[in-house]
């Protein structure tokens, strides 16, 4: 859109109005980011990035409220088991997702966890063993948080695909509509 984003721009700066989209001069209309998830172009040039840092598999946390889940999939039995985690308070499913999975990321666009629909679900956490760094994607959230070694930080700043910008922990990610004064 031609602006300079600042770590603390929502997308109501931008557009005018909280959660709609707004008008680009030759982009034509441009519609703010999904809470709760990354774009899937996004997802993968990260996920190309993530994935240099191990050789192994990764722990993945989808939340357990994305609809519609098939009542007969994986992903349902886990949630009536219980076998979930609790991470800020919602409910989590956890998987261990393969190195080339993640880096290939087809399954964002397929039928994948017992969901019924393809509808490009991201993890909403994301890490390797040992925890050398984490992706963090909060389903009331329109931003990520990646926290990591610095080496991994800058070539995430450097993807087109994305817009990366660094922050801090007081940094106000909490809406996209600024807080009253």
């Amino acid at each position: 859109m031609g602006r300079r984003l600042a770590p603390e721009t929502k997308w109501a700066d931008l557009s005018g109005a909280y959660g709609e989209p707004a008008s680009a001069q030759g982009l034509g209309t441009v519609y703010p980011p999904e809470e709760g998830r990354l774009d899937a172009a996004g997802f993968r040039a990260l996920a190309r990035v993530l994935t240099k840092t191990t050789d192994g598999p990764f722990l993945a946390a989808f939340w357990t409220g994305w609809d519609p889940i098939s009542a007969d999939s994986e992903a349902a039995r886990f949630i009536r088991r219980g076998d979930t985690v609790v991470i800020q308070g919602e409910q989590y499913m956890l998987f261990s997702i393969e190195s080339g999975e993640i880096a290939d990321a087809s399954w964002m666009s397929a039928l994948a966890f017992g969901w019924t629909e393809g509808n490009g679900l991201t993890p909403n956490y994301l890490w390797p063993p040992g925890g050398s760094w984490c992706l963090g994607t909060n389903i009331d959230l329109d931003s990520s948080i990646l926290g990591g070694p610095a080496r991994v930080l800058s070539e995430v700043e450097s993807l087109p695909e994305l817009e990366a910008l660094y922050v801090t922990p007081s940094t106000d990610l909490a809406s996209s509509v600024p807080k009253a004064r």
